[in-house]
């Protein structure tokens, strides 16, 4: 639990964070081109 406490998530809070990047980057391999910059948008925002 290292990895949390280091980045200021709960579990779920994580998890939520986690589970929203994997689907983006699910759709825009699917779609490349939905959704261009928005991983790299939502793993800057930390």
């Amino acid at each position: 639990m290292g990895h949390l406490e280091e980045t200021g998530y709960t579990y779920f809070g994580h998890m939520k964070r986690a589970w929203t990047i994997a689907f983006v980057l699910l759709v825009h391999g699917l779609l490349p081109n939905i959704w261009k910059d928005k991983a790299t948008e939502l793993i800057e925002q930390h």
